[in-house]
């Protein structure tokens, strides 16, 4: 009876990840409103609604959480929940050397015994569920403005027509409830060429809403390369809705008119395009390895500067010195390229690490990376 109580037990699933292209969008505009259709918005009646059976579904419905809904959950009953019961139960373990260790069983009735304790926290929110999928997907305040993923793209395109700007859907990608999109216009800023390649630089949008999060709306201006998307920053070339308030709809619209209508320098974007090659990222054949720590932690801390966290910070700056403008993103290029002499490293060689990097994160990180992107075309970064 012990070695079947103490064993690995999902408390939680990790979300659905979903990519398009501008190729699916059809498939993606079906997937929005079949989420839509599926969608529950309700207070929760009583603590069956979150507390767990054996296998980890709630008691009342048999529902699974998905790891952000647990998350949040887990934080509002008490700080530092939701990263002990996954670890305990099994959830969030990796070796198997910890199979001793775990128990999911005092897992899951600890945490019935919190909710039971701690229900009326729950009580000021109300529960985001796929009926169909038996997910419970997020929780939002009874002042939150909720707003669909679907209404969201209409609200974008809409946006851009009526601006008379011809924009195409790019992507877009479906984390669970976290929905991001891209839009291109047809037409290039300009086309110029970098090391030898011909670079075709478009200007786009990028909106992102978050169903279950609670975050706020958000829409930039973003420039598209060869080597991927950059984005303005939110304060300059964007805008932030929040999700409360009577007039949530209009100022929605009215943000969305906003960011479509913000000038794009394209003077300062085509002298930064073309300085990505020439612009020396400072290294030395002659430096000391004092002075190439130095300057390594130098442009760490301009990335950090950005908003990148310090962990990949360093790793783009260990990447740009690698694998430099020819990663795409495996070990092969590092490799292949890790003796090319520092001194004859350039700003493309950080800049195309960068924005592969921002393709292997989540969407928060991504933004911050390619924001970081941004700044070194608009001459905003420090080297």
């Amino acid at each position: 009876m012990l070695s079947e109580m103490k064993t690995r037990r999902a408390i939680y699933i990790q979300p659905k990840i979903q990519r398009f292209s501008g190729r699916d969008e059809a498939a993606m505009v079906e997937t929005l409103r079949n989420m839509d259709e599926n969608t529950s918005l309700r207070s929760p009646a009583d603590m069956s609604e979150f507390q767990l059976d054996r296998d980890g579904k709630t008691v009342k419905g048999g529902f699974r959480f998905t790891a952000p809904a647990f998350n949040q959950a887990a934080q509002m009953l008490a700080p530092g929940l939701s990263k002990l019961l996954p670890d305990l139960a099994g959830t969030a373990t990796v070796s198997d050397d910890k199979d001793q260790l775990v128990d999911s069983a005092a897992a899951i009735k600890f945490w019935n015994d919190i909710v039971d304790l701690r229900f009326p926290l729950f009580q000021r929110h109300r529960l985001i569920r796929n009926e169909k999928e038996k997910t419970i997907e997020g929780l939002v305040g009874h002042t939150h403005q909720y707003l669909e993923n679907w209404a969201l793209y209409q609200e974008a395109a809409t946006a851009l027509r009526q601006q008379g700007l011809h924009a195409e859907m790019y992507a877009a990608t479906l984390v669970g409830r976290l929905f991001s999109v891209w839009f291109r216009v047809v037409e290039p800023l300009f086309v110029t060429a970098v090391a030898k390649e011909r670079w075709g630089v478009y200007h786009g949008f990028y909106f992102t809403n978050g169903e279950a999060t609670g975050t706020a709306v958000r829409g930039t201006n973003a420039v598209f390369t060869p080597k991927g998307v950059c984005l303005g920053n939110y304060r300059r070339y964007g805008k932030r809705v929040t999700h409360t308030g009577r007039d949530f709809p209009m100022r929605l619209m009215q943000a969305f008119s906003d960011v479509c209508q913000i000038e794009m320098p394209v003077e300062t974007l085509q002298k930064g395009v073309g300085r990505l090659a020439i612009r020396s990222l400072g290294f030395s054949a002659s430096q000391s390895k004092t002075a190439r720590a130095d300057r390594i932690k130098k442009i760490a801390i301009s990335l950090s500067g950005c908003g990148v966290i310090a962990r990949l910070a360093n790793e783009v700056v260990e990447l740009g010195l690698g694998a430099g403008r020819c990663y795409g993103g495996g070990d092969i290029e590092i490799s292949r390229y890790i003796n090319t002499p520092d001194a004859s490293r350039t700003l493309l060689d950080l800049y195309v690490p960068l924005l592969g990097m921002a393709r292997k994160v989540d969407t928060r990180q991504r933004e911050k990376l390619e924001c970081a992107a941004f700044n070194i075309l608009t001459n905003k970064f420090t080297l």
